[in-house]
């Protein structure tokens, strides 16, 4: 089974995401900070993450930013997650994710773009 790592600071969502994944048969662990998260996908070794850019205390951009320059984890896709759509052009520029949602967003679009990262792997 394929693991996905779920970082948003909105219980709502967190739990809406986990709910339609593990419908889908993956396994979904779900962070509520970017706090120790890095250490976290190390060790856990998901298949792709979920991040939202705006999190309670921290800029999701600057853990993307980690996770795409370490040897460590540069190989784990990443979906930014976000309402905040004047970010965008800083996403390309700062932290090169995989792929973007927009919130609020539709299921089959996220269902869609989890498929093609976690299936090309």
């Amino acid at each position: 089974m394929k693991k996905v790592f779920v970082i948003d600071d909105n219980p709502d969502i967190l739990d809406a995401i986990r709910i339609i994944l593990e419908e889908e048969k993956f396994v979904v662990e779900c962070f509520d900070s970017a706090e120790d998260v890095f250490d976290k996908i190390v060790e856990g070794a998901p298949d792709l993450v979920i991040l939202d850019i705006v999190l309670a205390g921290s800029d999701g951009r600057l853990l993307c930013k980690d996770l795409k320059t370490s040897h460590q984890t540069r190989h784990i896709p990443i979906i930014i997650i976000s309402g905040a759509h004047d970010f965008v052009d800083s996403f390309e520029k700062h932290c090169r994710p995989d792929n973007f949602v927009s919130k609020p967003f539709q299921i089959e679009d996220l269902l869609t773009k989890v498929r093609n990262h976690v299936l090309m792997i």
